[in-house]
């Protein structure tokens, strides 16, 4: 947690890399003395640690139908950044007016396959709606792509993506859904986002 808030502060991450802590011990263990600058100390940790978003975890194959979603120039850059990334943290952005995001989308499905449930953000709601429409088309694609030829018990699932509104537009939805139950996707509204979700 102190790398991450080393992060945050912008100061560099020489003091707790550098710190005796016992909860640093714990993580990365002693890594011998070394002699810095006539002062003997400690190096807790030799680097940062790193992430690598495209590990296959017995899913042989799945990186290779992920990044079969990016154009032919931006594979093998993507798959070196997305391979090791220190602390789990990476920045990838697009031109203003880009009709390019698919770097972008397969970098949060692979943060998704590695860490979990993924929070993304754009700066307009038109701009998510384009995203989460992206998103979910790329997610089946890979599927279909990684499935072809195992047997059921080896599948995997798109990911479910979640497009959040404005609270008041949720709560809505939702006191329409407890008295019409039958409204089902209806109970929203009109929307802007076209994607039928299965």
């Amino acid at each position: 947690m102190s790398l991450h808030r080393d992060l945050l502060r912008g100061d560099g991450f020489w003091k707790t890399m550098m710190s005796p802590d016992s909860a640093m011990d714990e993580m990365a263990g002693h890594m011998g003395d070394l002699n810095l600058g006539g002062q003997r100390k400690r190096l807790t940790l030799p680097m940062l640690p790193s992430l690598n978003f495209l590990k296959d975890d017995g899913k042989s194959g799945w990186a290779d139908a992920l990044l079969s979603e990016v154009s032919k120039a931006d594979q093998c850059p993507l798959r070196y950044y997305l391979s090791s990334r220190p602390l789990g943290f990476g920045i990838i952005t697009t031109g203003p007016n880009s009709d390019d995001i698919s770097v972008i989308t397969a970098a949060v499905l692979a943060m998704n396959a590695t860490v979990g449930n993924v929070m993304a953000s754009g700066p307009t709601p038109a701009s998510m709606n384009k995203f989460s429409s992206h998103l979910h088309t790329v997610s089946l694609n890979v599927v279909f792509k990684y499935n072809i030829g195992r047997r059921q018990d080896a599948t995997i699932r798109a990911a479910l993506i979640v497009r959040g509104f404005k609270i008041q537009d949720e709560c809505d939805a939702f006191k329409s859904l407890l008295q019409f139950p039958h409204l089902g996707d209806e109970a929203a509204g009109d929307d802007d986002w076209g994607v039928k979700l299965d």
